[in-house]
């Protein structure tokens, strides 16, 4: 989206504003009007670095843009014209910022043309973007030198006209979005944002997440633009005598006495010298055909001892815990 829609220019409009008659007796000050006017619809972007340029030695060795480590410890005669290139900026033969040349923001990806350069201050405009951002670096396209950037300053005619547009963090400049973070989202550094935009349009939503798998995904999508896989080591945790696997076996027991039949929950107990030796709870009674005192049980063992044939039991109700005896 273009920075500049939408900004009524006074620029163009100065011949209908200015009478004839002070066109034609004043040029002087229809001059100063149009610089004053062109002034103000520039933007200023001052720089706190450059990359550091080399300059050019001549053949004789004359103090006329020369690089001392080159020119000094050689020969008058061994000495040739450097070329001009940087010390620390990446493309190795960039040359000073130019006017005409657009400049390019690395972090806001905003673009401006250079109309005027004043050293480490910029006048610039707009053409794409909402302005650049305080520290970031900027590129200059034609001339592949890189600054850093102090302070970012729109121009007063556009703040003017776009001034309603500032409450819409779309559209509002990368300063405002400053004053976004430290009224809706204090406890979150900014500077590790992504899409800091993006992230003060969602916060609501996170907030009302907090705490939740789905808020931990959205904080770390909106902070570092990634997907996350959230896992609890309490999903992982293997705990000792909560395993939900039953062993279910089936015997058949002898109660002598008919209205003492087992019934479904019982706990059944085989003792030993009066320990327990096997224990089970019963899950489902059935009858044996044919016989009024045995009876087949499906029960889920307790104890880890299997029962023993033959040997004495025990059975628990246990709702009234009246207690009936058998044989396995």
């Amino acid at each position: 989206m273009s920075g500049i829609q939408g900004v009524d220019k006074l620029l163009p409009r100065l011949n209908s504003l200015v009478p004839d008659f002070v066109q034609a007796e004043s040029p002087e000050f229809v001059a100063f009007l149009k610089a004053y006017f062109e002034f103000l619809e520039h933007e200023t972007v001052v720089l706190k670095s450059q990359s550091t340029i080399d300059n050019v030695g001549l053949e004789d060795g004359s103090s006329l843009l020369y690089e001392t480590a080159t020119i000094s410890p050689s020969t008058t005669a061994d000495n040739k014209i450097l070329l001009e290139r940087t010390v620390d900026n990446p493309t190795a033969s960039a040359d000073p910022f130019t006017v005409g040349e657009y400049l390019v923001g690395n972090t806001s990806k905003a673009v401006a043309k250079i109309n005027v350069v004043n050293g480490d201050q910029l006048f610039v405009k707009t053409i794409s973007g909402l302005g650049f951002k305080n520290n970031e670096t900027v590129t200059g396209r034609t001339s592949g030198q890189t600054g850093v950037v102090s302070t970012y300053k729109e121009s007063s005619i556009r703040a003017n006209n776009k001034i309603l547009e500032y409450s819409d963090v779309d559209k509002t400049t990368e300063s405002f979005l400053e004053y976004f973070q430290k009224d809706f989202m204090p406890s979150l550094d900014a500077s590790l944002n992504s899409n800091k935009r993006s992230t003060i349009k969602h916060i609501r939503d996170l907030y009302q997440k907090k705490g939740s798998p789905d808020s931990l995904k959205f904080l770390l999508r909106l902070l570092y633009g990634q997907e996350a896989e959230v896992s609890y080591p309490f999903d992982n945790t293997i705990k000792s005598s909560e395993s939900s696997y039953v062993s279910e076996r089936r015997m058949v027991v002898n109660i002598p006495i008919e209205k003492d039949r087992p019934q479904a929950t019982d706990t059944i107990t085989e003792y030993e010298g009066g320990v327990v030796y096997a224990q089970g709870i019963v899950n489902i009674v059935y009858p044996v055909v044919g016989s009024d005192t045995l009876f087949s049980l499906d029960i889920t063992n307790v104890a880890s001892k299997a029962f023993r044939e033959g040997s004495g039991i025990e059975l628990l109700d246990r709702n009234t815990k009246i207690k009936r005896a058998g044989t396995v």
